[in-house]
């Protein structure tokens, strides 16, 4: 498709066309990574979490899944927000920044074959695609109709670009820049990168670059300097994506960062052997037409582009712990604290199955605070344990504090737009959230009636120990069932618990029996003993909310009452 006679050599006109073609590329890019992100998003979100064992798999994986949303950008993103919500540490997402680094490249390469002809076809059958109602066909449509749009921007910019740069003036101002003048590499290092910045498109920027290239207004080495400031211009992205979260998520960004500026100050200072290299190749492989025109010129600069952040990353992978390092010294070592502390970033809100990711994070955390309360309450059994209230109140406020935050961070996403499947989890974890609190609550009611027992210096007596020591045996393997089973999503693990309470509900009954039995006959009555018809409701109603989660782990449609 050929624009001769809607764009003229009239300077208005053509960078009218030129902005409007860039515009309609990044819409076209945006659209296509979004379309694929919604298709596969969770998935690309679970095999980047199960990629983090291995550099060389991090690597790979963080390669092929940037090739396929066509974004280094949003895979960094998406990886630093990983590290944000506490599901991947800073050290395993360093071989996927380096692995995006590599896939970004994918586009360029693809955008270099002649297929811009067909670029309406694809859009039309984009669009027939978004017709249907089942949301992946959906998705998928729009993935396809901004896969068109892509080439379509291209092929305004492809016509525009010639007659912008027909004009002298301009011709001349990017001939300094991709000229052979000493101070000509820098001038298209700086232009590449402040541009970049400006689109926060490394990949927009080198398609554009390809047809400013293709259209024989710079050399191959004035373009590679554009090419090497394009990555470093989209580290800024990353720092964006980083900013106000926590230090860890500040390293992964900064390791962004440090990779692209310190794999371009290779190539820029072998910038002419790589440049003959790159023109070698190209009269090698793409052998000149009869006029002495390139065949396919857009592909050289993608080439380029390839290996450039190919060799950058092998020649890293070698001193990866020292990348960290630096990182690490740059933005600061991490700061600890004696009880887990995880921060709730509204920025993760905007992907609602990373922040529902993290809400699942934190409600194990949880758990495991609750773990700890029936720890130290099954221990005042036997002992008055030293610093007990202070230990006693500390679970208490960290209980309660995860409550509350967990509680408004969940409508905050409830109110940003969420499927169903999201919908359902919210309403689980909402339930869970609740239970949890309530079971913190009995932990430090049963607290107190044994501290009570111990400051007025009495103990509990043989029998009393014995059947308290039953209730707890029982609600600890109910709790540990939870645990387990939440944090493996393995259902059958709280299976048992279902015979469980019910032993535990007919407990209660027959020791509350025995109790008032008791009471006839005995003649001093302890604290225990006033209060102990109490603490085995507290245990009870525990097993009844660690029921509710069980139920809800196990079957949250039937409870819902959603169909499957």
């Amino acid at each position: 498709m050929n624009f001769p006679n809607m764009v003229n050599n009239n300077i208005v006109n053509s960078v009218i066309f030129l902005l409007g073609g860039i515009a309609v590329l990044i819409f076209g890019i945006n659209l296509m990574s979004d379309s694929l992100r919604a298709v596969a998003g969770k998935r690309f979100r679970v095999l980047i979490e199960k990629s983090t064992n291995s550099l060389i798999k991090g690597v790979i994986v963080g390669m092929l899944v940037t090739a396929i949303i066509h974004s280094s950008a949003g895979v960094t993103a998406l990886t630093i927000g990983l590290v944000r919500a506490g599901l991947m540490t800073f050290p395993q997402s360093v071989g996927i920044i380096l692995g995006a680094n590599i896939g970004t490249t994918f586009t360029g390469i693809l955008a270099s074959i002649d297929i811009g002809k067909y670029s309406v076809i694809f859009i039309f059958v984009g669009f027939v695609g978004t017709l249907f109602k089942n949301k992946k066909i959906k998705s998928a449509g729009l993935a396809i109709t901004g896969f068109g749009l892509l080439f379509l921007g291209l092929q305004f910019m492809s016509t525009s670009v010639k007659n912008l740069f027909s004009n002298d003036i301009l011709k001349n101002i990017m001939a300094s820049m991709g000229g052979n003048n000493w101070y000509s590499p820098a001038l298209g290092f700086g232009f590449g990168t402040v541009v970049t910045f400006i689109m926060q498109s490394s990949t927009a920027f080198m398609l554009v670059l390809q047809e400013i290239y293709a259209a024989g207004i710079i050399p191959i080495k004035g373009a590679i300097p554009m090419m090497l400031g394009a990555n470093v211009g989209t580290t800024f992205t990353a720092l964006i994506a980083s900013a106000g979260s926590d230090k860890e998520a500040k390293k992964t960004g900064m390791v962004h960062v440090l990779f692209n500026v310190i794999t371009v100050i290779p190539f820029l200072i072998l910038l002419t052997p790589f440049s003959l290299l790159m023109e070698w190749i190209e009269k090698i492989i793409f052998k000149p037409n009869s006029d002495g025109s390139l065949k396919h010129p857009a592909f050289t600069v993608a080439l380029s582009n390839a290996i450039q952040n190919i060799l950058a990353t092998l020649m890293m992978l070698g001193f990866v712990k020292q990348l960290i390092w630096l990182a690490s010294k740059i933005v600061g070592a991490k700061t600890t604290n004696s009880k887990e502390e995880l921060k709730f970033d509204d920025s993760l809100i905007k992907e609602p199955e990373l922040a529902l990711a993290f809400v699942k994070k934190v409600l194990g955390s949880c758990m495991n605070n609750v773990y700890e309360y029936f720890s130290l309450t099954k221990s005042l059994l036997y002992t008055n344990v030293k610093n007990a209230s202070d230990e006693s109140a500390q679970l208490e406020l960290i209980i309660d504090n995860f409550e509350k935050r967990t509680h408004d961070y969940l409508i905050k996403i409830s109110a940003s737009g969420v499927s169903s499947e999201d919908a359902l989890q919210i309403s689980v974890f909402s339930d869970h959230n609740k239970d949890l609190e309530r079971i913190g609550d009995h932990f430090n009611n049963l607290v107190d009636f044994f501290l009570e027992i111990y400051s007025q210096r009495q103990s509990i007596s043989d029998i009393e120990l014995q059947e308290l020591e039953d209730m707890f045996t029982k609600i600890g393997v109910m709790l540990e069932n939870v645990i387990k089973s939440f944090s493996s999503s393995q259902k059958e693990l709280v299976m048992s618990n279902f015979s469980i309470e019910p032993e535990i509900d007919k407990l209660e009954k027959q020791y509350k029996l025995a109790h008032i039995e008791r009471m006839k006959h005995a003649k001093v009555i302890t604290k225990l003993d006033e209060n102990y018809s109490e603490i085995l409701a507290n245990l009870e109603r525990i097993a009844d909310h660690l029921t509710n989660i069980s139920q809800a782990i196990n079957e949250p449609r039937e409870i819902y009452q959603i169909e499957g």
